[in-house]
C-alpha cells in the first residue's frame, strides 16, 4: 500500500438513518466514542463502489450492516483542525483512524461538524444490503 495522499478518499460507514438527512451527513457521524480521541474510518482510495461495500460486509459490524457511508478526503481531515491526522493501521486491511481529536466537547463538535460538511453521502441501495 502506498503512502497516503491528501487527495485520497476515506469513508466512514453509517448504520443509523439519523446520521444523515436530506442528503447531508449529521455531525454525530463524526463524533468519536466518549472518552476516546480517535475515529475509525476506511481508506477507500482506488476501490470501486462495489468493492467498498464488500469491504464493509467483510470487516465492518456484521450485526448492523452499513446503510450508507460518508466519503471525504484526507485533506478535509487536516483542514478540520491542525492537530487531526489520518493513520492507516491496516487492522483490518485498509482500516485507518482519525487521531488527535481535542478533549473539549465544544471543540470536538466543531471538528465533527466540519468533517460532516466536507463529506459526500453514498446511501446503499436496500436490495444490496446483506440483511
Amino acid at each position: 500500500m502506498s503512502d497516503i495522499q491528501s487527495t485520497d478518499r476515506l469513508s466512514r460507514f453509517l448504520r443509523y438513518s439519523r446520521q444523515w438527512k436530506n442528503g447531508r451527513i449529521h455531525k454525530s457521524a463524526f463524533e468519536p466514542p466518549k472518552g476516546k480521541h480517535v475515529l475509525s474510518v476506511t481508506w477507500t482510495q482506488n476501490m470501486s463502489d462495489e468493492a467498498v461495500w464488500r469491504w464493509a460486509d467483510t470487516y465492518w459490524n456484521k450485526e448492523h450492516p452499513a446503510r450508507a457511508r460518508a466519503d471525504f478526503t484526507v485533506k478535509s481531515v487536516r483542514e478540520a483542525k491542525d492537530q487531526l491526522s489520518v493513520v492507516i493501521d491496516n487492522d483490518p486491511p485498509r482500516h485507518a483512524e482519525i487521531r488527535g481529536f481535542p478533549s473539549d466537547t465544544a471543540a470536538i463538535m466543531q471538528c465533527a461538524q466540519w468533517l460532516a460538511a466536507a463529506c459526500s453521502l453514498c446511501v446503499r441501495h436496500p436490495e444490496d444490503n446483506p440483511r
